[in-house]
């Protein structure tokens, strides 16, 4: 498969987990496509979707087209299989989403004086994925509400959703802008989707 029909298939996986979240929490924001600038990358990376509610922020990295995933918490790299049987030997997605979690928490230090706290990391698969892994944070689509669910019951931290749905825009939007300043509108490398609550 060539990498735009990947995205495209990509894209519409995220698009149903983000419809789902948004009809399970409704007392949650839930945005999609994030972009923040990563100091250990040192570079721009983008979320696929921040669940913000009162009692945690959940950072989830979507991925759709695998028919199989084989991992540990300890392995660099992970095996997933798409559905052309290929085995695909890929970066840890778990600490691929810790890098987005640590930018995260970065951004809030750097731009709102906000101290580094604990946020969620949970990988989604579609619920046609064979998970061949004990990593609590892996799940595949209908475990994904009683997942998060589970987390929130045990939190004791208390956000104002409306004052971090603020800054998390606002991180996007000044991430989009220094794209432009850096690369200039029109070229490719600059990030044109937008954060959207959806």
């Amino acid at each position: 498969m060539s990498r735009k029909t990947l995205e495209i298939i990509g894209t519409i996986f995220e698009n149903k987990v983000l419809l789902h979240l948004k009809d399970k929490f409704k007392d949650s924001v839930v945005l999609h496509n994030i972009n923040v600038y990563s100091p250990s990358l040192k570079k721009e990376t983008q979320i696929d979707l921040v669940l913000i509610n009162k009692k945690g922020i959940f950072v989830i990295e979507a991925k759709n087209f695998i028919t199989s995933m084989k991992g540990t918490y300890d392995d660099l790299k992970w095996e997933l299989r798409s559905k052309d049987k290929k085995a695909k030997i890929v970066f840890n997605s778990l600490n691929q989403n810790l890098i987005h979690i640590r930018a995260l928490n970065s951004a809030f230090m750097r731009h709102y004086d906000k101290k580094p706290f604990h946020l969620y990391n949970l990988i989604c698969f579609p619920d046609e994925t064979f998970l061949d892994t004990d990593i609590q944070e892996v799940c595949n689509f209908s475990d994904l509400e009683n997942k998060i669910n589970q987390y929130l019951e045990q939190s004791n931290q208390c956000i104002d959703v409306q004052e971090y749905t603020v800054m998390v825009r606002k991180i996007n939007s000044n991430e989009i802008n220094r794209q432009i300043e850096l690369y200039g509108i029109d070229d490719p490398r600059v990030t044109h989707i937008k954060a959207r609550e959806e």
